[in-house]
């Protein structure tokens, strides 16, 4: 990889103020959990790749996203380097379900304090960069 890859994730907080995971299957970040989202394609908007990718991972129409932060996110053992801007949103409609069956097992809520501990590196990263 010669240069960074820019990826967008998702908070989606429903009406009980939990955030949605995916369980990743896919050989980057392999059991793992992570926000829903994808990378940024050429001339697409950081929104625009938000609401596309949401809908192409787990079938949700999202609106109304605020921007809440950024992270650098090298991974050597899979020889990946993202940059990853993260959006909030409690605006969605639609019925949640996998739609890439070979990246993602299951989507499920959790609350904040209450998050698995097999974070995929970029949410992990987003988590110690927060708290530090």
């Amino acid at each position: 990889m010669e240069k960074p890859t820019v990826g967008i994730a998702v908070f989606s907080r429903n009406e009980n103020n939990e955030i949605l995971l995916g369980h990743r299957i896919s050989p980057y970040g392999y059991d793992t959990w992570e926000l829903p989202g994808g990378k940024l394609e050429m001339m697409e908007s950081s929104e625009d790749c938000a609401k596309r990718e949401i809908k192409e991972e787990c079938n949700l129409d999202i609106d109304n996203l605020s921007y809440i932060g950024i992270t650098n996110n090298v991974m050597k053992d899979i020889d990946a380097h993202y940059i990853t801007i993260y959006f909030s949103t409690s605006e969605f409609k639609g019925e949640l379900k996998i739609m890439e069956e070979n990246k993602c097992s299951e989507w499920k809520w959790f609350k904040e304090g209450e998050l698995p501990i097999n974070l995929f590196i970029p949410l992990k990263n987003y988590y110690e960069k927060l708290y530090k």
